[in-house]
């Protein structure tokens, strides 16, 4: 993926709630991790590991949080330099086929996995996100960009129970809860949450597959994604890592314009 002596790509991916990086080294991915947005400091540990002075360290960085990408790509440069940061949407606007009215307006994270899953899976596809926002996109069998759906995410969901509803409890995080129905008021909430994810997501992939013949694939990433699969009864493909090792591929593939601008 990454080409050249001792090159090292820090891949960041910036959201509404965490900070998740990637490191790959020559077409290597070495390590990955998360922080919470508000600890965006300890990227500097990432910076001072991997930022030696016998490896060239080259940054790429997509964002959905303004305020977020401002903090980061401020640290990120008092330690590297402009000229080492690559910022989707600002810098490289990857290229896809669409039908998208507003594709200036695409979420860089959206049309980040987008390209990857384009590059990397046979079409039809449903690419589904579980995150802040639940998101789903859809691509044609001819790789073109259909469109998709937004949707209140699962942690969005429970903290809006939790607000809006004065006689349910705050729930301790999120566990694998694997009845279907509950049986006290935490455990009512814990199954609606996790089933009722899940089989939004089977309906949902019922109906987008319609869009595409039927016989579309599925990909599922994002944070919540380990809690959420496992009440999902359709047939779906996991890749926990795909928006990183897609920031990786748009790295490749820009790199020689991007790098002397």
């Amino acid at each position: 993926m990454l080409r050249g002596n001792q090159e090292t790509l820090l891949a960041i991916d910036i959201g509404n709630t965490s900070i998740s990086y990637g490191v790959f080294r020559n077409g290597k991915f070495l390590r990955h991790g998360f922080v919470l947005k508000h600890k965006y400091p300890q990227i500097d540990q990432i910076i001072r590991i991997y930022g030696r002075r016998e490896s060239r360290l080259k940054v790429i960085i997509s964002s959905v949080n303004p305020k977020s990408l401002k903090n980061v790509n401020l640290l990120i440069k008092c330690k590297l330099g402009t000229q080492n940061i690559l910022i989707v949407g600002r810098h490289v606007k990857p290229k896809i086929n669409h039908k998208y009215k507003q594709i200036n307006k695409l979420g860089t994270d959206r049309l980040v996995n987008i390209y990857g899953a384009i590059r990397w899976y046979r079409m039809p596809l449903i690419f589904i996100n579980f995150g802040t926002a639940m998101t789903c996109d859809v691509i044609s069998k001819h790789g073109v960009y259909l469109g998709g759906l937004i949707i209140p995410g699962m942690g969005v969901a429970k903290k809006a129970l939790e607000e809006s509803a004065a006689l349910l409890p705050t729930l301790s995080g999120m566990k694998p809860f694997k009845a279907v129905l509950g049986t006290n008021t935490e455990s009512c909430m814990r199954a609606g949450l996790l089933q009722g994810f899940g089989a939004m997501a089977d309906g949902l992939i019922d109906r987008l597959r319609k869009k595409t013949g039927g016989k579309a694939r599925v990909v599922v990433s994002g944070g919540d994604f380990k809690l959420i699969a496992p009440y999902i009864r359709s047939r779906v493909i996991v890749d926990p890592y795909h928006t990183l090792k897609s920031l990786a591929l748009i790295y490749n593939d820009m790199r020689a314009k991007t790098w002397h601008r």
